[in-house]
């Protein structure tokens, strides 16, 4: 048919087949629709008839259906509606709407009527519009789907399913029961309850609860059970804030908490009649065809509807108690005035088949408590066996089993470098223990109340931090397993169970020095200190004090120990020679000062050191057990040479003389001298000014030759000068005597008033002797010999005792003779006794070379 045709027109189906199928047919105004109530804008009126017919053009009944029925009535006539309801699960239900005045209406059928926001969950109640609109927040589709209305009861030989163009659309399903499968739960953490629970819901759309016994006594209906009203199908998942019914958390380790999926209803299905202004003589409600047919009870709650701005009511307001339709029941006037009860309201009406099904799981969880201790003590020291035990015991509400041990980690890694593990863990239950370092594990069964206690030693050795601390825990993961921090129990970073064993060891440093850097003068002290400190965590006490020991061998072969000077400021000290021992508590972070002086004797090799240590097994990491502290010294030895260049010396022969110092100590020698040459210069002159090796410098004033400056550690610096012996009868007594004396600012050395010589150490002598004889004059005879006289001995130590001397009597300063010995390219003269005639024409005496 066009649109050609004339009013009242009829169409002829003739021979009309198409493919088996569910066919939809969608009726489009021809003017424009009102997005709200699809009312034409010329409120035309018109009836539509749907027939289907078979091949031979009869026609079949119980086909036609949809799932909004919407419509817009001009004149608010009151017929009878009438609808058949098939739910997504078989069952039928027949809808008697007596007297039906709807104007702008709304009717629409699913399982969940008016649901909360955006969610699957039904309110269970008819809620007020706040426009004039027959649009109500219905369940999205991925609810569920919305159900039939069928216009005629439904034929008896519809399938189950059929194919469209939408795809294959279920039509008549059989009538199932619901299932509630495989309900479990995952909990959030350890400590708390929170978590989600999953499971299916086979053959159901529409509401159910979740329900919590949260105190375990087996009812669902305490003041702490909670009921959390859900709606769904399929496969669902919830997470629940592990809270009970007054909003606090529950203890799964105290309590054996039950949990169910509560399914009490099924075939339900909603109408809700929205903006519909009267159902004059009530509805009826039977089930037809489902888990409980010729049911006709119905629900409603219109307790949210202001009665008092109604101009028409129903009764009862509130129908949840459930009301028998088949009577007719929730009905209202529409001719009440311009606000009956219906109007503006999104009325919602309920029925079902009651069941009782569910699954139920109990969340009893169990539980470690760990406690972890050893026998370490403040006394514990290096070489020590410390016995370690963890003791696991199960607090939950529920057994660990062999699928589902209780597993423990013990992470010895801040112990191993302080001590050495003995490879020695046991367990008194059954259970695997296991060691890879640095984690010692076990895993076993242990029911509810039991416990495990695993031990294990390790030996206390040298080196390491001293900050013995180890961590026992019960990982989430054991695959994975991260050693908490465990400064809380449980860690607040992990919420795992722990518990921490901890002891210190002490460690020590020790310093020492001294108030001088150089040897000091005989009988002056030199003042030692030594700082012990305990750098470790751990303390000293008086039970196991902390020692030094002093060795003082390499400074008594120089020094004498001053006992009275001794000073502690904690701990006692002894001594007994060579070792100064010190002992003391010493908490972590103290320092005991011990200082002592002793006396420089001048003796010895000249070099004070001692070292002072700590015992190499208690001596903090990185630091040394000993200090040795040096305190060198010079040890400056001076003396002077001459070389003529005649034997014997007489007029114009050059004496050169060399000033040596000597330098056998370890710290540098300061030299300050002085050569008295006066009696020299009355028998020669200077003709070669003093020049010194470097370090030393050498001045000549008058008769004296001033030397200063410093000789090196095993270094000998020279100073020479040269003198030329005067003509004859120019000179004075003939002997040239020079000597070598050390300065003393305070108290001048003074020379000898004769010219006589008597060397400190005749090997390196500090004075010399030079006699000069006459120049021989040709061809005068000499004289014969006198008789010898007895020798004269000279002073003890005088390198001449051991000679015979010639002659008449001599006065002493005329005691000498030369003594000449080989020193590097020239003589080395040297005082010695010898006779010498007053009168005589020329020198008799014998040279020893």
């Amino acid at each position: 048919m066009t649109v050609a045709e004339a009013a009242g027109a009829t169409c002829s189906a003739l021979g009309l087949t198409g493919p088996a199928g569910v066919w939809v047919i969608e009726e489009i105004p021809v003017v424009g629709i009102d997005p709200v109530y699809l009312k034409p804008a010329s409120y035309s009126q018109f009836d539509f008839d749907i027939t289907v017919r078979d091949r031979a053009n009869a026609e079949i009944t119980g086909r036609v259906w949809s799932d909004t029925y919407m419509g817009y009535d001009k004149t608010q006539w009151s017929y009878n509606v009438d609808f058949w309801v098939v739910t997504e699960f078989g069952a039928v239900y027949s809808l008697e709407l007596g007297r039906f005045v709807g104007g702008g209406w709304n009717i629409q059928a699913d399982a969940f009527g008016i649901v909360d926001g955006d969610t699957c969950t039904s309110l269970y109640h008819s809620t007020v519009m706040t426009v004039n609109t027959a649009v109500y927040n219905d369940a999205d589709i991925s609810c569920g789907d919305k159900y039939w209305l069928f216009f005629e009861e439904p034929s008896a030989d519809l399938p189950q399913t059929a194919p469209s163009a939408l795809g294959d659309l279920w039509v008549m399903p059989d009538v199932v029961t619901p299932e509630v499968q495989n309900l479990m739960f995952t909990q959030d953490g350890d400590s708390a309850l929170a978590g989600a629970f999953t499971y299916d819901l086979i053959n159901f759309t529409g509401s159910y609860t979740l329900q919590i016994d949260a105190d375990g006594d087996g009812s669902y209906d305490g003041p702490l059970d909670r009921k959390i009203a859900l709606g769904g199908s399929g496969d669902e998942t919830y997470v629940w804030d592990g809270l009970d019914g007054a909003d606090n958390p529950i203890d799964p380790f105290s309590t054996v908490v039950n949990a169910r999926v509560q399914i009490d209803r099924t075939d339900e299905f909603h109408i809700v009649l929205a903006d519909v202004e009267g159902v004059n003589d009530g509805m009826v409600f039977t089930q037809i065809r489902g888990n409980a047919p010729g049911n006709a009870m119905l629900y409603w709650d219109d307790t949210q509807v202001d009665a008092a701005t109604k101009t028409s009511l129903t009764s009862p307001i509130d129908g949840t108690a459930g009301v028998d339709s088949s009577t007719g029941a929730h009905g209202w006037s529409s001719n009440g005035g311009s606000n009956p009860w219906g109007n503006m309201v999104a009325v919602d009406n309920w029925t079902y088949s009651p069941v009782d099904i569910n699954q139920t799981i109990t969340l009893s969880q169990p539980r470690l408590e760990l406690v972890k201790s050893s026998d370490a003590s403040a006394e514990t020291r290096v070489g020590d066996e410390v016995t370690y035990t963890v003791t696991a015991t199960n607090t939950g509400s529920a057994d660990y089993t062999g699928a589902k041990p209780a597993v423990v980690f013990d992470d010895l890694s801040g112990v191993l470098d302080d001590a050495e593990y003995n490879a020695d863990a046991v367990a008194d239950r059954s259970g695997a223990v296991s060691y890879a370092e640095p984690l010692l594990s076990w895993a076993g069964a242990l029911a509810v109340g039991e416990s495990v206690e695993l031990t294990y030693t390790v030996t206390v050795m040298a080196g390491g931090d001293g900050a013995v601390r180890n961590v026992a825990w019960q990982p989430d993961d054991p695959q994975d397993a991260v050693t908490p921090a465990c400064k809380e129990n449980p860690d607040a970073t992990s919420d795992e169970v722990c518990a921490v064993e901890e002891w210190d060891l002490p460690k020590l440093t020790v310093q020492k020095t001294a108030d001088r850097t150089e040897l000091p003068g005989i009988g002056e002290r030199v003042e030692y200190e030594v700082v012990v400190t305990n750098a470790g965590p751990g303390d000293y006490t008086a039970a196991n004090p902390a020692t030094f020991v002093d060795d003082l061998t390499e400074v008594l072969d120089d020094a004498t120990f001053d006992s009275g000077t001794v000073v502690v400021s904690a701990g006692t000290v002894s001594f007994r020679a060579p070792e100064l021992s010190w002992a003391g508590a010493l908490a972590s972070g103290e320092s005991a000062t011990v200082t002592y002086a002793v006396t420089y004797t001048g003796e010895g090799d000249a070099v004070l050191e001692n070292t002072v240590c700590v015992p190499a097994s208690e001596t903090l990491a990185g630091a040394d057990a000993c200090d040795l502290v040096t305190v060198p010294g010079a040890v400056l030895t001076q003396w002077k040479s001459v070389e003529s260049s005649d034997s014997p010396a007489v007029a114009g022969s050059v004496l050169t003389y060399a000033l040596h110092f000597h330098n056998a100590g370890s710290a540098a020698a300061a030299v300050d001298s002085i050569d008295a040459l006066a009696h020299v210069l009355d028998d020669a002159e200077v003709t070669a000014e003093p020049v010194a090796s470097a370090g030393l410098t050498a001045a000549r004033t008058g008769e004296t030759i001033a030397i200063t400056g410093t000789v090196a550690s095993g270094e000998v610096a020279t100073v020479t000068y040269q003198v030329t012996v005067k003509a004859d009868g120019q000179r004075g007594d003939d002997i040239a005597a020079n000597f070598l004396m050390t300065d003393d600012p305070s108290a001048p050395p003074v020379a000898p008033a004769t010219p006589e010589c008597t060397p400190a150490d005749t090997d390196q002598p500090n004075c010399t002797v030079t006699p000069i004889e006459s120049t021989p004059v040709p061809g005068e005879p000499t004289p014969a010999p006198e008789e010898p006289e007895e020798p004269i001995s000279p002073a003890p130590g005088d390198p001449g005792d051991s000679l015979a001397t010639t002659g008449g009597a001599l006065n002493p300063w005329m005691l000498s003779a030369l003594v000449l010995v080989p020193l590097g390219a020239g003589l080395l003269l040297i005082a010695a006794a010898r006779r010498r005639r007053a009168e005589r024409a020329e020198d008799t005496a014998a040279h020893t070379v």
